[in-house]
């Protein structure tokens, strides 16, 4: 999804034209995602037949790096952390009192669960992945998003969590709204 918004908002001009840090770049290079983010800048130049800002680069690195990486099965509730497990369930207890339904949690907590785990890493690591669908699934979801980003906020206080911005609750939007 990363990439094919990054090929959207290319065809469209739309760049982040910052120069990354020199620091930033340093302690890059020595992360096994660093010459994969490297050669997927590449496909894509080659692809679209011209040069990515280098933050582009910046960015396909942060998305690896905070993504899910590892294959496309998604794990077994037994295999999930007892912290993604339960931030999952609170979401989703949360969401059927606010919406006033009843969801059949295993229809949905899996593949949650599989967006929290690195979500709960993006936020310990301060990466944020911006979510360009933002301003659409505002629009489309809105009574969806503004019930998540009120249990984001109660998950956030509940569990001592570094702030979930409406990036993030953008993603989760879309799994509820998909159920």
């Amino acid at each position: 999804t990363h990439l094919y918004i990054l090929i959207c908002r290319a065809g469209k001009g739309i760049f982040d034209e910052g120069k990354p840090d020199a620091g930033i770049i340093a302690r890059m290079c020595k992360d096994d995602y660093y010459p994969l983010a490297v050669t997927v800048t590449k496909n894509i130049e080659h692809y679209l037949n011209k040069p990515l800002p280098e933050n582009e680069t910046v960015n396909i690195f942060n998305y690896l790096a905070g993504s899910r990486m590892g294959g496309d099965k998604l794990p077994g509730i037994s295999a999930i952390a007892p912290k993604v497990r339960d931030i999952t369930n609170f979401f989703i207890t949360k969401f059927e009192q606010m919406a006033g339904i009843r969801m059949q949690p295993s229809l949905i907590f899996c593949e949650l669960a599989s967006h929290i785990k690195p979500m709960l890493n993006r936020l310990r690591s301060n990466i944020v992945v911006k979510n360009v669908l933002i301003d659409d699934i505002r629009k489309e979801y809105g009574e969806f998003f503004q019930m998540l980003r009120k249990i984001a906020d109660e998950a956030q206080a509940c569990y001592e969590l570094q702030f979930i911005d409406d990036d993030e609750v953008g993603f989760i939007t879309l799994y509820f709204a998909r159920y």
